[in-house]
C-alpha cells in the first residue's frame, strides 16, 4: 500500500489528511490481482466513485467475459478494448454504482 503522501511529486496543496490517503493498494485473491485507491478531492464524492477497484488478469477473453459481467444493468464508462497500456482495458459501473477499471497484463 502507498499514501498520497508517499508518492513522488505530490502538489504540496494536499493537506495532511489527502496525504493519509490510499493512492495505491493491492491484494491478490486466486490469480487476480485487485488494485485500490481513495479518491482526493475537494467536494463530495458520489456514490461508487469513492473507490475504484481495478481487476486485474493475465488472459484478454478472461477479462473480457469479468467487465461484460460488471456492464450488465450497469454503465459503461470506457469499453473494453486494446489499449497502449493494455491488450484488453475497460471501465465500468456496475448496477450497483461501483466503479470497475478491468485490466489485462500479460505476462513476459
Amino acid at each position: 500500500m502507498v499514501t498520497y503522501g508517499e508518492m513522488p511529486d505530490m502538489p504540496s496543496t494536499f493537506t495532511d489528511d489527502l496525504r493519509s490517503l490510499v493512492a495505491h493498494a493491492k491484494l491478490k485473491v486466486g490469480v487476480t490481482e485487485l488494485m485500490l485507491s481513495d479518491t482526493p478531492g475537494g467536494s463530495p464524492t458520489e456514490n461508487g466513485k469513492r473507490v475504484t477497484i481495478c481487476i486485474t488478469t493475465n488472459d484478454v477473453e478472461e477479462s473480457k467475459r469479468i467487465y461484460e459481467v460488471l456492464r450488465q444493468e450497469g454503465q459503461v464508462n470506457m469499453p473494453f478494448k486494446e489499449e497502449p497500456f493494455s491488450p484488453g482495458f475497460g471501465d465500468v459501473t456496475d448496477k450497483f454504482g461501483v466503479t470497475f477499471q478491468i485490466y489485462t497484463e500479460l505476462e513476459d
